[in-house]
């Protein structure tokens, strides 16, 4: 398992703490009425709309190996699982412009897209997919590049967490850590290994970071297959 690979399974467990009460997302669904594009979240100056959190969500679920997650339905927890993840990245981000750290090449970038495509049995599927998203591959570049970046930075903050995932032991992922306990303390976080010292970064970025929950995660019904406008400019028209 590659080592940001794996520390992102750790950002996607970990949940909000205490200190984003009120920020919740409301029980209600936080109805805005009939608009084109719903936003659903705000970190800092950036915002997530609804067809963002799908995208997100379906490139997360297709990376890990569940291909079919590209069309299919997505369930609820799911959903608000990966929107805890972003708003995880996003944090870091907001860290990482701000220090003016870990600028990621246009080669690296584009060698996880490869990645990603190569997921699709064939490269038609892969074009379906930007078809049903309505997206190009400048949008999985700017995914794929943030994900770069926050992958350095937390594999600069959380060296013990890189060494063991380069050695193979990814045992500390499945660990839980108390989340009621919250010491200042090293010793504490050593002894629940990588896992917990990458979330530990994370609450305090939480805890200083202007998070605003807009609209509650939904399910995601399956994708309309080669719908959008996309479609009228990819390859997919040499597909069957």
């Amino acid at each position: 398992m590659r080592v940001t690979a794996a520390i992102f399974v750790v950002l996607a467990v970990a949940k909000p703490l205490a200190a984003d009460a009120g920020k919740d997302p409301p029980s209600d669904g936080g109805s805005l009425g009939p608009v084109l594009e719903e936003v659903v979240l705000s970190v800092g100056e950036r915002f997530l709309t609804r067809s963002d959190l799908e995208l997100e969500t379906r490139v997360v679920l297709v990376s890990r190996g569940g291909v079919e997650a590209a069309f299919a339905p997505i369930g609820k927890e799911t959903v608000a699982s990966v929107m805890d993840l972003i708003v995880s990245e996003l944090l870091i981000v907001e860290e990482v412009e701000r220090l003016r750290v870990f600028e990621v090449s246009e080669e690296e970038v584009a060698l996880e897209v490869k990645r990603f495509a190569a997921m699709f049995a064939e490269r038609c599927d892969y074009e379906r997919f930007l078809a049903s998203q309505d997206v190009g591959p400048e949008r999985l570049r700017s995914i794929f590049l943030r994900r770069l970046r926050v992958g350095r930075y937390l594999e600069e903050r959380v060296s013990r967490a890189a060494r063991a995932l380069d050695g193979g032991d990814t045992g500390f992922l499945s660990r839980p850590v108390p989340y009621t306990e919250e010491p200042d303390d090293d010793e504490f976080y050593a002894a629940h290994g990588p896992a917990a010292s990458v979330r530990k970064i994370v609450s305090e970025l939480r805890r200083r970071g202007d998070v605003r929950y807009v609209a509650e995660a939904t399910p995601v019904s399956a994708a309309a297959r080669g719908a959008g406008k996309y479609d009228e400019d990819s390859s997919l028209k040499g597909c069957p």
